[in-house]
């Protein structure tokens, strides 16, 4: 009796486990069907929706337009030639400014004195000189009258040359200090736009040191870097346009590196671009592209169609 009872019991187990294993298969097989089933709706769900707007529409380049930056057509960070305190700064950030209007000015004080000791000493030195000049001549009158030696004519002739050399070192220490003094006036290089400043008024700045930045964006360039194999569509002055959301700007291009990039297999392009109603600025992104290539490429897809 007791040996059919522990038969029973294994018979049992066995088929509690073949039930098991034949349960398990599909209720795996199910729950990566429902995973697979949620994650494509939650992809579906992620998906960007552009609103009906194609590529060209969201600026995203296409093989026949290249990713463009707007760039200034002049750029410049004016530094001081020399040191002190900047006693102003006419403009600020952004404001524009013409060719040679005075932007910031270092103190005179120091340079005014100094211009005033140089020119002191020039005219000590050239008065002296003229006195050395005078004793010369008298020297050789008397050189003649047998009144003097040749040595004291010498000696003349040679405190005229060491004073004529002293002259003219005291003549470049004033120029020198007269080009410091105007230095302290710092002008607009070019009209255009402050598109920087490093510093305030009263503070004190070295030889050398940036004061401001001027960008002149009358005209702009569309910097590209063109693709080695695409090279042969370019070349100067030809046509190009710059595509900015859903405005363009014609222009043509102006300058073509000589340079090709190992790493991008690209050359450096600038177009130029007229912006004299100021509606590109500098930093935009946009494509360029080259209307008698993209006239070619409208054609063909017609033909293709």
């Amino acid at each position: 009796m007791r040996l059919f009872f522990r038969l029973a019991l294994c018979v049992g187990v066995i088929a509690s486990y073949m039930l098991v294993n034949s349960v398990a298969p599909a209720d795996v097989t199910e729950k990566q069907d429902n995973t697979v089933v949620a994650a494509s709706q939650t992809e579906a769900k992620d998906a960007p929706d552009f609103g009906g707007l194609g590529k060209e529409d969201l600026g995203i380049s296409s093989p026949e337009r290249i990713s463009a930056v707007i760039y200034p057509y002049q750029s410049c960070t004016v530094s001081t030639e020399v040191r002190g305190i900047i006693d102003f700064m006419k403009f600020k950030e952004g404001d524009t400014v013409d060719q040679g209007v005075v932007i910031a000015e270092i103190s005179r004080a120091r340079y005014e004195a100094l211009v005033g000791e140089f020119r002191g000493n020039y005219e000590a030195v050239e008065r002296t000189l003229e006195r050395a000049k005078e004793n010369v001549a008298i020297q050789e009158e008397l050189y003649s009258k047998r009144a003097c030696t040749y040595d004291d004519v010498v000696k003349a002739r040679s405190e005229v040359s060491i004073l004529s050399a002293r002259k003219e070192e005291a003549d470049f220490k004033l120029k020198q200090a007269k080009l410091n003094l105007e230095a302290c006036i710092i002008r607009a290089p070019f009209s255009g736009n402050i598109s920087v400043l490093y510093h305030e008024p009263y503070e004190a700045v070295e030889n050398l040191e940036k004061l401001f930045g001027v960008i002149d964006t009358s005209k702009v360039y569309a910097r590209v870097n063109w693709p080695e194999a695409r090279l042969g569509e370019l070349e100067i002055g030809k046509k190009a346009a710059f595509h900015y959301g859903s405005r363009t700007f014609e222009g043509r291009v102006e300058k073509v590196s000589s340079l090709i990039d190992p790493a991008s297999r690209s050359k450096r392009v600038h177009i130029l671009l007229d912006n004299s109603d100021r509606k590109l600025q500098v930093g935009m992104s946009g494509v360029v592209s080259l209307p008698d290539k993209a006239k070619a490429s409208l054609e063909g897809e017609t033909l293709n169609n």
